[in-house]
């Protein structure tokens, strides 16, 4: 699926710096914001639908005695939806993480060593209620799962991205050196908002989106 068909079509913000970041061959201003135009070669998006883990538990208003039916799972960085949506299928488009934790660490096994050209996160704010979601993070890869795990970038979202959910992305190769790895983990540092009502607040994203192509010596099959 073209980076097009992942970011334009499905509700993703891109602020008028970011067109220039992302290198997709400009931004064309639309009746409904900026429109992405994707070029013919698009860098490949390795990391939608992939098994992605979390080292904490989400935010689930199913569970407990005045559930709400909502869920808010790890799976939903990698589902190719974003801004705070509902999803065709149901459910909302981002991750949340349970009342009061505001460190958690997401990981996504990309199913084989593949050399990483940037990553591209968008934020959540919960919708309508601005009171959760991610503020600093780091991110770290590595080739097996036991590690080790080498920090390959770290930034934070300002706050006017995480109001307005607009993608930042994040160059991991500035080190000099290829970024080779299997394992992406990105790591919520502390957080935006304070949990409104609630008074806990939680990290929490849309969409992690990793893009690469297959190392020397990986498998075609993933």
């Amino acid at each position: 699926m073209s980076v097009l068909a992942i970011m334009s079509a499905r509700g993703f913000p891109v602020s008028a710096a970011f067109c220039g970041l992302l290198l997709l061959g400009g931004c064309a201003e639309g009746l409904n914001g900026p429109t992405l135009i994707a070029p013919d070669n698009p860098p490949d998006l390795i990391s939608q639908g992939k098994p992605v883990t979390s080292n904490t538990r989400f935010y689930d208003r199913d569970s407990g005695p005045f559930g709400f039916g909502e869920t808010f799972p790890v799976s939903n960085v990698v589902d190719g939806h974003g801004g705070d949506t509902r999803k065709p299928e149901g459910g909302w488009s981002f991750w949340l993480t349970g009342d009061g934790i505001t460190d958690s660490e997401v990981t996504i096994d990309l199913g084989d060593n593949f050399e990483l050209s940037r990553i591209i996160l968008q934020d959540t704010h919960n919708r309508h209620y601005l009171d959760r979601g991610t503020r600093d993070f780091v991110i770290s890869t590595a080739t097996n799962a036991e590690g080790p795990f080498r920090k390959v970038a770290e930034d934070s979202f300002t706050k006017d991205e995480w109001k307005n959910l607009i993608l930042k992305s994040v160059n991991v190769g500035g080190y000099g050196h290829p970024v080779i790895a299997r394992y992406v983990r990105v790591h919520a540092l502390n957080s935006w908002g304070d949990g409104g009502w609630w008074g806990e607040g939680s990290v929490g994203l849309n969409e992690i989106m990793v893009f690469g192509s297959l190392a020397p010596g990986g498998r075609t099959g993933g």
